[in-house]
């Protein structure tokens, strides 16, 4: 069996349901084609440290971010660059996590934020 980077990755908080303005601003950002880098590659390998989950009905959907390398992964192992609403989505994420310390130290590009 192939090597998967999701394979290997744990939760380690339980899920938190986002509201629905919320969902609604993550989507919109994740589904506009501006959101991505599509001229370029990177040649790091993500570590995310935020995962999405969109459920609709029998069919979900996983993102991963990594805001330290600006990589996001699809659960079904499709990798792309978001550095264009990166800032944006990091907002989106430390605003509905306004109490995790790991998350509102989130800063893009492996910088911490300062708090």
């Amino acid at each position: 069996m192939p090597y998967r980077l999701l394979d290997t990755l744990k939760e380690i908080s339980e899920p938190v349901r986002l509201d629905s303005d919320s969902a609604a601003e993550l989507s919109a950002i994740l589904s506009d084609d501006r959101s991505y880098g599509w001229t370029y590659t990177k040649g790091c390998l993500p570590t995310p440290g935020v995962k999405l989950r969109f459920a609709r009905e029998k069919n979900d959907a996983d993102v991963y971010l990594c805001f330290e390398c600006g990589i996001l992964i699809s659960g079904n192992d499709i990798w792309a660059q978001f550095d264009p609403a990166a800032s944006r989505l990091l907002a989106v994420i430390k605003r509905v996590f306004p109490t995790d310390s790991e998350i509102q130290s989130l800063g893009l590009y492996g910088r911490r934020s300062a708090r």
